[in-house]
């Protein structure tokens, strides 16, 4: 019933000439909002009607019309269908947020920017979901799925880029992870990611402002013993310390991975694998 209420709904609009009484704008988008909640349970059919909102709202280019949007993309986003193919569904909802992002206002831009990197992320595109984060000045999650989708170096450059005192406990472990598998140790002998983990644990115990942070010195300890290994293997002219090497290095990544994230981790992989 309610698909023919939708069907109904939309050829008001669509009436024009002398036989027919202009449709009143209001009434038909208060019809599409009530029809929108009739149909939560359809998300694909719900979209439509957070369209057909937009629509009406076109003339207005309000906040109202950038909720419709909004409201559209999260119902096809949410949507399981046999309609419309995987693909064509991505294309469509990126549309309608590159829709709302051309008439928001400027305060809209960044969540916007959240929400079709979150977007991008569910779906495995790791790339776009790392522009949509950068933009969005969301640097740790712009790393991970620079991570994600292979981009090393990119990952590590816009680290490099972002000022120390705004960088996470998280963000400088990525680094001193990333710095490692890209082997840069000419480049940066002392680790300045690992030292900065080691200041910031002992700053904040030596002023007294925090509590001492076990969690943050046994990171950087593990971090440090890594390390030393992993130069250790490096320096070794023979194979006469692998098995040694192996049962430490198996000890010290299994402690140190309850400290990681799943992007971490695939970096700590690919270290120890290499």
């Amino acid at each position: 019933m309610e698909f023919l209420d939708y069907r109904s709904t939309k050829a008001k609009l669509k009436k024009r000439g002398i036989l027919f009484k202009k449709p009143c704008v209001e009434e038909v988008t208060n019809q599409f909002y009530v029809l929108s909640r009739q149909l939560d349970d359809h998300k694909l059919y719900s979209g439509y009607c957070h369209l057909a909102i937009a629509n009406c709202q076109a003339n207005n280019k309000s906040s109202a019309q950038v909720g419709a949007l909004l409201n559209a993309a999260r119902s096809f986003a949410q949507s399981q269908n046999e309609v419309m193919s995987s693909k064509d569904l991505i294309k469509l909802v990126i549309w309608i947020y590159t829709e709302a992002l051309l008439i928001c206002d400027r305060s809209f831009i960044r969540p916007i920017r959240l929400e079709m990197g979150r977007f991008y992320e569910s779906h495995g595109l790791y790339q776009q979901a790392a522009e949509c984060f950068k933009q969005s000045m969301c640097i740790s999650r712009c790393v991970r799925n620079l991570i994600f989708a292979k981009s090393y170096r990119s990952a590590r450059d816009e680290l490099k880029n972002c000022p120390s005192h705004l960088m996470t406990t998280k963000d400088h472990t990525s680094l001193f992870l990333l710095e490692l598998l890209l082997d840069e140790e000419a480049e940066d002998p002392n680790r300045n990611s690992f030292q900065q983990l080691s200041k910031d644990s002992r700053v904040m115990t030596e002023r007294g402002l925090l509590p001492i942070d076990d969690h943050l010195y046994d990171l950087a300890g593990l971090l440090e013993s890594f390390l030393i290994l992993q130069k250790e293997n490096k320096s070794a002219k023979d194979g006469s310390s692998t098995s040694r090497y192996n049962r430490v290095k198996d000890s010290i990544v299994n402690k140190l991975s309850a400290f990681l994230d799943p992007a971490q981790i695939q970096l700590l992989c690919l270290i120890t694998s290499n």
